[in-house]
C-alpha cells in the first residue's frame, strides 16, 4: 500500500494561497509574462476572430504599477542602511551573512522583498560536520552559520506548537522544497528536487532531514532520504518568518486592478485603431472577386448604388481615456493607503504629506516591524550557533523613512516667526 504521509505533502493553507501567488508572480513578470498566459489575463471576445485576438494580444502592453509599488515600499523601509551598532555578531559574519558574499543589509532587503508574496522565511543553517568537539575546532575549519532566504512558494508545509515550558507559540515543523539544476556528465544538467525538513522531536531537540525526489520504475515520483542530523546547540528551529505563512500577498488588490488596467488599455487601443482606419464599402455592386481600390479605377454602379468610406464614431474615446486615467489613479491611491494610519482619516491625495508622516498603524510600518522581529530572531539563532546563547544577537534599527530625524529648515531671523514659518521648522 502506498505511503501517503510524505515529506512532499502540502499544508492546506499553502494550496489555498497558490492561485494568489501565481497572480503576483505573473504581474511581476510584466508584459511578456501576461502575454504568455494569453486568455488568462486578456480574454477573447465571443465573436472575435482568432487572428484578430492574436494580433491584439501581441500588441497589448502592461504598465506595471504593481512593480513600482513594491519598489517604492522597499525604498521607504530601506531609505538608509540598517543600523547594526547594537548587534553583537562578528563583523565578518555581517559582511557575508549568507556565505555567498552578501552583506546583512542586502540579505535583509531581499527577505523583505520576498515577503510581498505573503511571507518569507530566513533559515539560519550551518554545514553538517561530524566529530568536532569544540567551537574552536569549528572556527579552525571555517564552519560558520549562514542565512538562506526562501519565498513563501518554497515553504510547502509547517506546523506550530505551544512550548510546554514558556507557553510561547513556536514552529514545531517546517518543510522547504528546493529545485536545482545539477551537472550530469560533462555538458548536461538534470533537475533535482529536494525537501529540507526541520522539526522538534518528542524531547524538544532540533532535527533536520534532506529528502530527494526520485522516479520509480512505474514512472511515479517518490522521495528518499539523503541525509539527517540533530543540532544540539539550538533550543528552537533556526527559522525566522517574515510576515505570516497563512497570509495573502499584501498588495494583491493592486495587482488585480493593474490587470484590469491592462485589459482596458487593450480594448482602448483596439477601438482607437479601428476608429482611425477608414473602411471601404459598396452598395449594390455585385461583381465577383476582389475589388481594387485606387483613384484611377472607375466603377459602374446600379441605380441606388453607392461606394465610399465608412469610419467608426470615435466620440467615445475621450470617455475611455478618462476611465483609464481614473483607474490609474485608483491604483495609486490604493498604494498610498498602505502608508496611512488605519485609525485616522487621511487625505490620500496629499502624497508628500503621507511620505513624510507614515502612520504608526500603517500597513507598511506593520510589515517593517515584522521584518525587524524576524531579523533579530535570526541574529539570535546565529549567536546561538556561535555559542553566545539565543539572546546574544543584539538589536537593529531599520533605516526606514520614519526613523530619520526630521529636517529642520532655516527660518530668517526677522522677529517672531509667522505661523507658516513655525510649521516649516518642525516638518
Amino acid at each position: 500500500m502506498e505511503n501517503k504521509d510524505k515529506v512532499s505533502n502540502h499544508n492546506p493553507s499553502y494550496d489555498a494561497l497558490e492561485a494568489k501567488r501565481v497572480i503576483i508572480a505573473d504581474v511581476r513578470g510584466g508584459t511578456l509574462a501576461l502575454r504568455e498566459k494569453a486568455k488568462t489575463y486578456l480574454p477573447k471576445y465571443d465573436a472575435e476572430l482568432e487572428k484578430t485576438y492574436e494580433s491584439r494580444l501581441q500588441t497589448a502592453t502592461f504598465f506595471n504599477l504593481y512593480d513600482k509599488t513594491e519598489n517604492v515600499m522597499t525604498g521607504l523601509v530601506f531609505q538608509d542602511e540598517v543600523d547594526v551598532s547594537k548587534v553583537t555578531i562578528e563583523t565578518s559574519l555581517l559582511e557575508n551573512i549568507d556565505n555567498a558574499g552578501n552583506s546583512f543589509n542586502v540579505v535583509a532587503r531581499k527577505a523583505f522583498e520576498k515577503s510581498f508574496d505573503g511571507a518569507a522565511v530566513i533559515l539560519v543553517d550551518a554545514p553538517a560536520v561530524g566529530n568536532l568537539e569544540s567551537l574552536e575546532d569549528e572556527q579552525k575549519l571555517g564552519v560558520r552559520p549562514y542565512w538562506v532566504i526562501y519565498e513563501q512558494s518554497c515553504v510547502i508545509n509547517w506546523r506550530y506548537r505551544i512550548n510546554p515550558i514558556s507557553r510561547a507559540k513556536e514552529l514545531q515543523m517546517l518543510v522547504v522544497r528546493e529545485e536545482t539544476n545539477e551537472a550530469k556528465g560533462r555538458f548536461s544538467f538534470e533537475k533535482v528536487v529536494r525537501y529540507r525538513h526541520w522539526f522538534l522531536d518528542e524531547n524538544g531537540k532540533v532535527n533536520w532531514e534532506v529528502w530527494r525526489e526520485v522516479k520509480k520504475e512505474d514512472g511515479k515520483m517518490d522521495v528518499q532520504m539523503e541525509a539527517f542530523g540533530q543540532v544540539d546547540k539550538l533550543s528552537a528551529l533556526p527559522i525566522a518568518v517574515v510576515g505570516d505563512l497563512c497570509a495573502s500577498p499584501p498588495f494583491l488588490d493592486i495587482a488585480l486592478l493593474n490587470i484590469k488596467l491592462y485589459q482596458k488599455e487593450s480594448n482602448f487601443d483596439m477601438h482607437e485603431w479601428q476608429a482611425a482606419v477608414n473602411l471601404f464599402y459598396t452598395k449594390g455592386y455585385d461583381e465577383e472577386g476582389s475589388l481594387p481600390v485606387a483613384s484611377d479605377f472607375h466603377y459602374k454602379l446600379p441605380e441606388g448604388g453607392d461606394i465610399g468610406w465608412a469610419q467608426i464614431d470615435a466620440s467615445g474615446n475621450d470617455t475611455m481615456r478618462e476611465s483609464l486615467k481614473y483607474l490609474t489613479e485608483q491604483i495609486s491611491m490604493l498604494g498610498l493607503s498602505q502608508l496611512a494610519d488605519k485609525t485616522a482619516t487621511v487625505d490620500l491625495t496629499a502624497t508628500e504629506a503621507l511620505l513624510q508622516n507614515i502612520g504608526e498603524t500603517a500597513e507598511l510600518r506593520v510589515m517593517a516591524e515584522q521584518l525587524k522581529d524576524a531579523l533579530e530572531l535570526a541574529l539570535g539563532f546565529t549567536a546561538e550557533y556561535s555559542g553566545k546563547g539565543k539572546d546574544g544577537g543584539g538589536e537593529i534599527t531599520l533605516g526606514a523613512a520614519w526613523n530619520k530625524e526630521p529636517e529642520v529648515k532655516a527660518v530668517p531671523i526677522t522677529g517672531a516667526p509667522k505661523a507658516e514659518q513655525a510649521k516649516e521648522m518642525v516638518m
